[in-house]
């Protein structure tokens, strides 16, 4: 019920403002509005908890991490896995997250892919490093994400988590570009970042 309170002008009884509504957007409307041009051409974004979040601009360190890594994986890749770049991810109507890069069973398509089936998640973090270690990770343990990477491309280093329990992952560690990194799920596109071709050299 809500609460009556005097108008200052007549004396009448009015009832009090309601606190702001906020509504939660799905990802089918996020559809309708790039269909409707509401969001520009070149205009990223993803869908966390109902919110749009815009994605930031990705810088040389990224791009040229992301790019490699891709590479490295396709030409490894065995018949029966997938390497995407960029994909939206459907965890729910309201989590629609674009990672930098998903592994998942060639037997899917990229729209079918959900968190419990995904075989890794990579983000890389140039300049939102903070975030990926923090809501991203909380979201994807949450929808059951089984191991997910955040490379922090300015560091060389990878953060590892695996073993989701809720909003928190198990085990978090962290390997550096020297050490062998080998995903649970898919052990043949085991990397070294090192080993990439990460030609960054003046880049600030």
């Amino acid at each position: 019920m809500n609460e009556q309170v005097r108008s200052p002008l007549d004396g009448a009884s009015v009832a009090s403002p309601l606190a702001p509504q906020r509504r939660r957007f799905t990802a089918g409307d996020l559809e309708a509005m790039d269909r409707s041009g509401i969001l520009g051409p070149q205009e990223r974004v993803e869908l966390i908890d109902g919110e749009i979040i815009i994605i930031a601009a990705k810088g040389a360190r990224h791009e040229i991490m992301r790019t490699r890594l891709t590479k490295f994986w396709s030409r490894r890749s065995p018949e029966d896995l997938m390497v995407a770049s960029e994909p939206a991810l459907h965890l729910e109507p309201h989590n629609e997250p674009e990672p930098d890069i998903v592994v998942f069973q060639d037997v899917l398509q990229a729209p079918q892919v959900r968190g419990d089936t995904v075989l890794l998640v990579v983000e890389i973090a140039d300049s939102s490093l903070s975030y990926d270690l923090t809501v991203k990770a909380a979201l994807y343990s949450r929808f059951g994400v089984r191991e997910y990477w955040v490379i922090d491309p300015k560091a060389c280093e990878t953060h590892i988590h695996r073993d989701p329990r809720g909003q928190v992952y198990g085990s978090v560690s962290v390997a550096s570009r020297a050490d062998l990194l080998t995903p649970l799920l898919a052990p043949t596109l085991a990397v070294r970042l090192g080993e990439l071709r990460l030609d960054w050299d003046g880049e600030g």
